[in-house]
């Protein structure tokens, strides 16, 4: 149950950094399923997120 899971990883999380978790109930067992466009997109989701927080300029929130 992904929400289980993710209550949990609130819960042991000792700092205020977050956590990327991404759920997607087409892919199947290991994404078996995934189209490579899709593998490319969970990619540039983790690199996206990996970039933000380790301060990079250009994905840092604009305001």
């Amino acid at each position: 149950n992904p929400a289980k899971f993710v209550a949990r990883l609130q819960a042991y999380n000792a700092s205020d950094n977050p956590i990327l978790f991404g759920i997607s109930f087409e892919d199947g067992h290991g994404g078996m399923n995934n189209s490579k466009l899709e593998r490319y997109g969970k990619y540039a989701d983790v690199f996206t997120f990996a970039l933000w927080q380790t301060g990079h300029p250009e994905y840092q929130l604009k305001e």
